[in-house]
């Protein structure tokens, strides 16, 4: 989810090349993929992107096409969707379901998570935290533009 959403803040994403990155990001099309544990050619293709403005924009743009068409389901199934209007990064997830339950934590909805990386996910049953969360949320969708 973070490289989707960094790609949808018109962000250019460098990732390794394996698992999920490669699902997501065509190499030098609308991000960069590299070898894991090669520090070396990340540094080189860091250094490749901040010194290149135009390669940055390109990039950028390209990767935002993308999101907004390849990854944008919510607004195929009519749902409103809302783009963040807080300038701050924010990362955060969390599922609030009938008021009652709270299901949050580092699990990303995504096949590696499921089966590759170390996540945690807390399910949590109170209707006093929910409607903090609540609170929390309602504040958020107010901030947000309508897409």
């Amino acid at each position: 989810m973070v490289i989707i959403e960094a790609m949808a803040l018109e962000k250019g994403v460098i990732a390794t090349n394996f698992g999920g990155p490669l699902e997501i990001i065509d190499h030098n099309v609308d991000g960069f993929l590299i070898p894991a544990q090669k520090p070396d050619i990340l540094a080189d293709q860091i250094i490749m992107v901040i010194n290149d403005t135009g390669l940055q924009i390109r990039i950028g743009k390209n990767a935002r096409e993308k999101v907004t068409s390849k990854f944008n389901v919510l607004d195929y199934q009519g749902a409103e969707v809302r783009k963040d209007g807080n300038s701050a990064t924010m990362h955060h997830k969390v599922f609030i379901i009938d008021e009652k339950i709270v299901i949050t934590g580092s699990f990303n909805p995504s096949k590696n998570a499921d089966t590759k990386n170390d996540e945690n996910i807390l399910v949590i049953e109170n209707t006093e935290l929910a409607s903090k969360f609540l609170e929390e949320f309602d504040l958020v969708w107010a901030e947000a533009k309508q897409s």
